[in-house]
């Protein structure tokens, strides 16, 4: 299992993407428009973060996201991973998502 290591948190391609409660989103003409609601601070996704977002708000691990973008853009899997995992990071530390860790029984 590939292992990615951010600052705040270890993320594994089976970590499960959840947005936040403490947050709010809009589609605005293909694009996402994100509030995160303790700040008041809004926050904005590409057409790219966009498809990510409501693959997140389906509360989908990293691989499936991962697997859904490489199956609609012509993007290297190391690169795609990398991009998801960087807008992740991004989310989480700015409290809009929450990962969740799977463990194998």
């Amino acid at each position: 299992m590939e292992t990615f290591r951010g600052d705040t948190q270890q993320i594994t391609l089976s970590s499960l993407i959840s947005p936040s409660k403490s947050q709010a989103s809009s589609d605005l003409m293909g694009e996402t428009v994100i509030l995160e609601l303790e700040s008041g601070v809004y926050y904005g996704l590409n057409e790219t973060g966009t498809l990510i977002w409501n693959l997140i708000n389906q509360s989908k691990t990293l691989e499936e996201i991962s697997d859904r973008i490489l199956s609609e853009y012509d993007i290297e899997p190391e690169q795609c991973n990398n991009y998801i995992l960087k807008l992740v990071r991004d989310l989480a530390d700015k409290g809009l998502v929450t990962i969740e860790n799977k463990t194998v029984d």
